[in-house]
């Protein structure tokens, strides 16, 4: 991974929301590879009626829970609940620009693998 990337990423100042909403929730953006080869892991979601996301492809993530301490244990928590994967073990790298919805708030957090790990 690009070093230079790395260290605007973890001084980045992201722009967190304040604005009220009805549900926060988090998602993984999980960079796996060595320079020049890395992948972002995404994947299609489940296609299932009235769910307002059936199908689309996304970061492993979902709805903050009470037992989650912050919305980076949130992004953690689903990664490991939706793919296998436990980010504890990747190089957390920094969080983005909170995303603002109406309804929903998400924060983005980024990790690095230097593998793409096994999924389930």
């Amino acid at each position: 991974m690009n070093n230079l990337f790395k260290t605007h990423l973890k001084t980045f100042e992201p722009k967190l929301s304040t604005k009220p909403v009805q549900v926060c929730s988090a998602v993984a953006v999980l960079i796996c590879g060595a320079q020049e080869h890395e992948e972002v892991l995404m994947f299609q979601r489940a296609i299932r009626e009235k769910d307002p996301w059936s199908g689309h492809i996304a970061f492993p993530g979902g709805r903050q829970e009470p037992e989650d301490q912050s919305l980076w244990h949130t992004a953690v928590r689903e990664t490991q609940e939706e793919m296998g994967i436990d980010l504890n073990q990747a190089e957390y790298l920094g969080q983005l620009n909170d995303l603002h919805h109406p309804k929903i708030m998400v924060s983005a957090f980024v990790f690095h693998m230097p593998q793409k790990p096994p999924l389930t």
